[in-house]
């Protein structure tokens, strides 16, 4: 069965990016942006781990922490929070009993490492060999091949092409990858995911001017799906 965890935040589309990378690390996760329907559901059936995303403005404030921990029936779960306020850490995390605390923007493999040293291991991992068409992806040897034909990615072309195929079909926008590749922001822009995506293609499509692999969706992002 795989662990469940909560993740409440304002920010619908940080979530989504967040709850995605969860996902592709084998735990469901259930998305609230009010604070009373996090509880509610909770009540009815308590996850493995909360995710909160603190903000003083918003709905899901400290004072929405502080009535978890005093909780009856859900004090016990660990809370892992998330705030914009690197310099407010005391205040906003461990002090408060948080069990971890991020500083947004949050980097998936900071997450991803928190959630499994309070949690363990999922129950469910992500496939090692990642097949989309004629195209194959292997993430423990960090190699492609097209219709068996190996080709030669760098390595942020990799990350890249292996996040759009772990869900093949799914539209991603820009700031959305850009989120999940480099959640520090350093240097890359909506934009630069354009030139990525023209190099990937340059080596994985028969034709890079009319890709079969790589979509554009105009205006929204790319999406990566199998050629009929």
């Amino acid at each position: 069965m795989q662990q469940m965890i909560f993740l409440a935040d304002d920010d619908a589309f940080f979530s989504q990016t967040l709850a995605s990378e969860l996902e592709r690390y084998g735990y469901s996760v259930r998305v609230f942006s009010a604070a009373g329907k996090a509880v509610e559901n909770a009540e009815a059936a308590p996850p493995s781990l909360f995710l909160l995303g603190i903000d003083p403005r918003g709905t899901i404030d400290l004072g929405f922490y502080h009535s978890l921990r005093r909780h009856r029936f859900l004090g016990h779960v660990p809370v892992i929070l998330m705030s914009p306020h690197a310099t407010d850490g005391g205040i906003y995390g461990l002090d408060l009993g948080a069990d971890a605390y991020l500083t947004k923007p949050v980097s998936p493999q900071d997450l991803i490492a928190r959630a499994k040293k309070l949690l363990g291991p999922s129950n469910a991992f992500p496939p090692s060999v990642i097949r989309v068409g004629p195209l194959e992806i292997d993430s423990d040897c960090m190699t492609v091949s097209v219709a068996g034909k190996q080709v030669l990615l760098t390595a942020t072309e990799f990350r890249l092409l292996e996040y759009l195929a772990r869900n093949p079909g799914r539209l991603f926008a820009r700031k959305e990858i850009l989120h999940a590749l480099w959640p520090n922001g350093r240097s890359v822009t909506p934009r630069s995911i354009d030139s990525h995506i023209w190099r990937l293609r340059e080596k994985v499509e028969p034709v890079p001017e009319r890709p079969v692999f790589l979509q554009t969706i105009h205006g929204q992002g790319y999406c990566l799906v199998a050629p009929d």
